[in-house]
């Protein structure tokens, strides 16, 4: 199948189905995130987005993790239907996304939002291909950088998503195929691998190194 474009109204729907999900289970349901509720999932999505002195904390933490959660607080201190409004309607102009920041924003929409759903039991959609395609063009970005810091070599990663395509990931000649369509392909790269749908397989040692790998957002 031919790549999609990621476009700015895939983005916004993806962020208004995760707002619609948020809302429907209000602000103490559990999340994947550890130690998050949806009410903590929700502050992080708007100060990702409009408080620029909270980024270090986010891509860091570290002594930078206490500006990222005092601005936490502080959106939530304004209530949760507050916050999760402050997301539908995206962040300010100044702040507003680029075709880089739709792609970014993409992955972190779908990746929380099945942090949220997954977290009640839920399966995968089936009701989103237009969102599959999305996620398969990204992942020919993503993915290497994903697998650059996982520091996997020499193992290298034949992604597999049936009606979609193949694709490789690393330079090491030692190679393991993961199948699963491509949001679960993006939810196993970002450490979410006990709730991804994938297949693993390949010589037994190296999948083991592989299952054994710390994949992180």
């Amino acid at each position: 199948m031919r790549d999609q474009p990621v476009t700015p109204e895939l983005d916004v729907q993806e962020r208004q189905e995760l707002c619609n999900c948020l809302e429907r289970l209000g602000p103490a349901a559990p999340t994947l995130c550890d130690g998050w509720t949806t009410a903590d999932l929700a502050a992080h999505l708007v100060v990702r987005e409009r408080r620029p002195a909270s980024w270090p904390g986010i891509l860091l933490g570290g002594r930078f993790d206490k500006v990222t959660r005092r601005a936490m607080a502080a959106e939530l201190a304004g209530g949760y239907d507050r916050v999760i409004q402050r997301i539908r309607s995206g962040p300010p102009v100044l702040l507003r996304s680029t075709p880089l920041r739709y792609a970014a924003d993409l992955a972190e929409f779908t990746i929380h939002h099945e942090d949220v759903r997954r977290a009640q039991g839920q399966g995968p959609r089936n009701d989103r291909l237009d969102l599959e395609y999305g996620i398969w063009t990204l992942l020919d970005r993503l993915a290497p950088l994903m697998v650059t810091k996982a520091r996997l070599r020499p193992i290298s990663l034949n992604l597999r998503a049936p009606g979609f395509g193949e694709r490789q990931v690393g330079r090491g000649d030692r190679r393991v195929a993961i199948t699963g369509q491509p949001v679960e392909l993006l939810l196993y790269l970002y450490g979410r691998a006990r709730v991804a749908q994938v297949e693993i397989l390949g010589r037994p040692h190296h999948v083991s190194a592989v299952r054994e790998t710390s994949f992180s957002a």
